[in-house]
């Protein structure tokens, strides 16, 4: 009589099914969570299952930001895109956040709405918008399906990817039990999955509803050490790039005050993205310079 499939090789092979949904496949991971006590990896499914109600920036995952099209509802001819002078802007009108719960999602994206999808954006972007505008109309934002279907793909990623690295170390459990050594090695460094509470993803600002909100990056151990290889690499080359007396100045003043963050007990996220922004900002006018082009690449590479 063969062996039984373990319940973590269960979910590899569910992580693999198309005709498994994705909310099916979160709750099945939630319970290998909760057998191994997983808290952050819990967190994150949570979130999934239920929607993220977040209450800052800086909290929605990279692969819940779908880039668009903000548009305007014009009475005579349709929806028309939304025209902005200053490229920051546009960039920033470019991208949502969708913190919708998973099996929301899938409905939508198994919904039999053809075309675009249009995304509300909140009270308060949208007066912005208009009072920008100086026209009193409807503004959405038009996304594609298969920016939506890609939220999907990620959430089933990761669950395979967070599976395997499981199976890797030994833990697969016995039904739907999981003995103390493995249960121990679920905790270990080498094996825990760095989701939760979603450190490492990248965004924009901006949100399309009370409880989903874009974010920015949040810094951990991990990225603070990659901010202070950034600084050091920027005090180093800055020098070389042919920058007038202002923008040497603007950087230095920038660079003193990211150095300062960064080694405060509690380092603000928000803060450090705006001076590493700044300091790409500053640098983007001298972009014909291969150092500069570097240290812009660099900081995309933190702030996304």
């Amino acid at each position: 009589m063969g062996s039984k499939i373990s319940i973590v090789q269960q979910l590899q092979a569910e992580a693999l099914n198309p005709e498994i949904s994705v909310s099916d496949l979160l709750r099945k991971a939630k319970l290998v969570a909760v057998k191994l006590d997983l808290r952050n990896f819990l967190d994150w499914i949570e979130n999934e299952l239920n929607g993220y109600k977040v209450k800052s920036q800086e909290e929605l995952p990279s692969y819940r930001i779908v880039s668009g099209e903000a548009k305007a509802w014009n009475p005579f001819r349709g929806w028309m895109p939304l025209i902005f002078e200053d490229p920051q802007e546009a960039d920033l009108l470019a991208k949502r956040g969708v913190g919708s719960p998973i099996a929301e999602i899938e409905s939508i994206e198994k919904s039999s709405v053809r075309g675009n999808l249009f995304i509300d954006f909140n009270p308060e972007a949208k007066r912005a918008i208009i009072k920008a505008i100086e026209y009193e109309t409807d503004i959405k934002f038009m996304v594609s399906r298969n920016s939506i279907a890609g939220i999907l793909d990620a959430v089933r990623n990761i669950v395979l990817d967070w599976s395997l690295k499981l199976e890797k170390e030994g833990i697969l459990g016995e039904g739907l039990t999981f003995t103390q050594e493995e249960r121990e090695k679920a905790h270990a460094p080498s094996v825990i999955y760095k989701i939760g509470p979603i450190n490492r993803f990248s965004g924009t600002i901006g949100e399309i509803s009370g409880n989903a909100k874009v974010d920015i990056r949040q810094i951990n151990v991990e990225s603070e050490e990659e901010v202070r290889n950034l600084i050091e690499q920027i005090k180093k080359y800055a020098p070389l790039i042919d920058l007038d007396v202002k923008a040497k100045s603007e950087i230095e003043d920038h660079l003193q005050k990211l150095d300062s963050e960064i080694k405060s007990e509690k380092p603000k996220q928000p803060k450090i993205r705006s001076l590493l922004t700044s300091i790409k900002h500053v640098l983007e006018g001298a972009t014909g310079n291969l150092v500069a082009r570097g240290i812009i690449l660099g900081i995309e590479q933190i702030i996304g």
